[in-house]
């Protein structure tokens, strides 16, 4: 079975240049997961492959199983708004998705402004 991912990465410990998409050369974690959102092709792993696809962000594959999208802070918000709209907001439902939710958020919310960072999408 395969198994999706979809994470925030650090460009500063990855080579753009290398990335070929026949390599392992994909960006370090560096917070947490994103929580599953509930529909298949509404997962964030499938919403960063789109946004590379259409080329509304800068992003490519970057490993055999993985997709690499260049993104600013607020570009990253952006994206855990869409993805999640109204979802995670009660803490006594699915209190373990909630927890995680949380930590994205604050996780996200202290990216520093202007710098550049990877949207990771990975498959195993």
């Amino acid at each position: 079975m395969t198994y999706h991912d979809a994470y925030i990465g650090d460009l500063d410990d990855f080579d753009w240049e290398c990335a070929d998409g026949n390599n392992t050369n994909t960006p370090a974690r560096l917070g947490p997961y994103f929580p599953p959102v509930g529909g298949y092709h509404d997962e964030p792993f499938w919403r960063i492959r789109e946004l590379i696809e259409s080329g509304k962000l800068t992003g490519k594959q970057t490993d055999w199983g993985a997709w690499t999208a260049k993104a600013n802070k607020e570009q990253i918000l952006a994206f855990i708004e869409d993805c999640y709209r109204g979802q995670y907001t009660n803490p006594s439902e699915m209190p373990h998705l909630y927890k995680q939710f949380e930590e994205l958020m604050v996780f996200a919310k202290c990216l520093y402004d202007g710098k550049l960072y990877a949207l990771v999408a990975t498959e195993f």
